[in-house]
């Protein structure tokens, strides 16, 4: 008998969750929240990474408004690749949004070159870490003219580093001799490039082992981890990835909401803390941001920047 209270008792407080699940994703404005939380950027009268402005586009802010020309890449080394990536892809939402900020197109030109020589060149491209080759391939896609950049060696270098459980690495590459595993980070980093290259069978495989990857990998609160410590920005990344897998972490395949998983990092101001309960930290405030306007608006931001700028014919419904 007390065995059976006991299941009865278990059995009735997963019930209670799933309804307190349900009732705070009902409840929540996520557009309220993304205005609060740009705002909260209004408050603090500036700020210092470039995240902070793709953020602020995402969430449809007047960029004039801000001191963007403060955070925009200056004194550029050659080979400095995210470098170079974090100018073209702030150019382009600067466009986008109608910004009057100043760009000095001998640089534009010079980096477009000098990001296209390096991936379109397989031997080139294993001395870069992956996630700045992931940049790379944006930022060029984002600053070209459709046709202008042939992606195939970029794309059978990407797919070659693919692990054997569906995930991509940082840290461990796909010839390393070991069985490494993926990561949350940079596979979510690469999920807007794989979906672009998914016009073709190999492409398509490659992509949706990475999706499963990521619906294996989050955590039983829902959220993601990194370095074995569940985190905002790992939860972030996630998120927009979902959408760029066209679901909204609730369905295909993903065990539970990651936007509500995101929401525990919130503070009460409106921006978010990089692990649970801590202090506001501005680059978790601005990843959460742009995954919360990618959920909202049901695009993800870097995949509406390649795909637009170059002229992307693959099938948006996978």
């Amino acid at each position: 008998m007390r065995y059976a209270y006991k299941r009865c008792f278990a059995a009735l407080l997963v019930l209670i969750l799933a309804v307190s699940a349900l009732l705070g994703a009902c409840s929540r404005n996520v557009a309220g929240d993304i205005d609060q939380t740009a705002r909260y950027f209004d408050n603090a009268g500036s700020f210092t990474l470039w995240w902070d402005a793709l953020a602020l586009y995402d969430a449809g802010r007047d960029l004039d408004n801000y001191d963007i020309q403060s955070v925009i890449p200056s004194n550029v080394q050659t080979a400095d690749y995210a470098g170079m990536a974090k100018y073209l892809l702030l150019k382009a939402v600067c466009e986008k949004s109608g910004a009057s900020v100043i760009w000095d197109p001998v640089v534009e030109q010079q980096y477009l070159v000098e990001l296209e020589t390096v991936l379109v060149d397989s031997t080139a491209l294993t001395g870069i870490p992956l996630n700045q080759v992931a940049y790379a391939a944006m930022a060029v896609l984002a600053g070209s003219k459709p046709g202008d950049f042939d992606t195939t060696a970029v794309r059978l270098y990407i797919l070659s580093q693919q692990l054997a459980d569906g995930g991509f690495s940082l840290s461990a590459s796909a010839d390393s001799g070991t069985a490494p595993s993926g990561d949350v980070d940079t596979t979510a980093m690469l999920m807007p490039l794989l979906r672009l290259f998914a016009t073709d069978d190999v492409s398509l495989a490659a992509y949706d082992g990475a999706v499963e990857f990521l619906q294996r990998a989050q955590n039983t609160a829902n959220d993601y981890s990194s370095n074995g410590n569940a985190n905002s920005n790992s939860t972030a990344f996630a998120l927009s990835a979902a959408v760029c897998a066209n679901s909204d972490g609730t369905r295909s395949g993903w065990a539970g909401d990651i936007s509500g998983a995101l929401y525990k990092y919130r503070l009460p101001d409106g921006s978010y803390s990089y692990l649970l309960h801590g202090n506001s930290d501005e680059l978790a405030t601005a990843q959460s941001l742009i995954a919360l306007c990618d959920y909202n608006n049901g695009a993800n931001l870097f995949y509406t920047l390649i795909s637009e700028s170059s002229g992307n014919t693959a099938d948006t419904s996978i």
